[in-house]
């Protein structure tokens, strides 16, 4: 296991393409994070991963609002002291180009 006593973070982990990265990360022995803002898809997550024996807890956090995010990235600081591995899965939907995007957009 190459991930061993790794802390994962990986927003947009509820569904789809996360979900599958956050089982990867796990199935190599790191300490996941679902970070999603669909609590019952990221919980159900997490738990399917746990009856799996996998390492996995939820953290709540919209990734377009920078005092959600940086709460999450407390709490996961708090719990295990540091973070190893972050997968920025999370998307926004926007015309506008990235370096001129606003939080409020």
């Amino acid at each position: 296991m190459q991930l061993e006593e790794k802390v994962a973070i990986v927003t947009g982990g509820a569904q789809g393409i996360g979900r599958t990265i956050c089982y990867t990360l796990a199935k190599e022995g790191a300490q996941v994070v679902v970070c999603d803002i669909n609590e019952k898809a990221a919980r159900a997550t997490a738990k399917e991963m746990k009856e799996e024996d996998l390492n996995a807890i939820v953290l709540m956090a919209d990734v377009s609002c920078t005092n959600e995010v940086n709460l999450m990235v407390k709490k996961v600081l708090d719990k295990f002291g540091r973070i190893d591995i972050l997968v920025n899965n999370a998307g926004v939907c926007s015309l506008t180009p990235l370096e001129e995007i606003t939080e409020e957009e």
